[in-house]
């Protein structure tokens, strides 16, 4: 099953590759591709950072004593994801799994048993990598037959 409205949140060569992927995935399995709003788009906001929130507790909670104890181990980026976690509150956290509960039941109503909700991986493609050099391919001829 493929979410519109979700879909249309992509970027243009997203969703055509994303297109060409659910066709092939149509054709492959026998399966038809049905369409369908979920009704997931208009709390993307509020999930996501329910999300945000309870990933952060997780994060701390299983790993905060070693960041504590290993000052400046983290790269920078990685070490502003877990800066929220210790100021994630028991109250916080229980707020942002209730709203992660209602999200599993809104999807839950959606989704009929052992039905898949395909979605893009990414909204845009990946930024091209500065460090990236093109390849060289070498092509070999195979020996010559006896």
């Amino acid at each position: 099953m493929v979410d519109e409205e979700l879909t249309a949140l992509a970027g243009p060569e997203v969703r055509a590759s994303f297109e060409a992927a659910c066709r092939a995935l149509a054709l492959r399995s026998g399966l038809p591709l049905a369409r369908t709003s979920t009704g997931a788009a208009e709390h993307l906001e509020e999930w996501f950072a329910a999300f945000r929130t309870v990933q952060a507790a997780q994060a701390w909670e299983q790993h905060g004593d070693w960041i504590t104890r290993h000052p400046g181990a983290l790269a920078p980026d990685v070490a502003a994801r877990f800066e929220s976690g210790p100021r994630v509150t028991a109250a916080g956290r229980a707020e942002a799994e209730q709203i992660l509960s209602g999200a599993r039941q809104v999807l839950d109503a959606a989704l009929p048993p052992g039905t898949a909700l395909l979605l893009p991986a990414t909204s845009g493609p990946a930024p091209p990598s500065p460090t990236r050099r093109p390849r060289r391919w070498k092509w070999y001829a195979p020996p010559p037959c006896a």
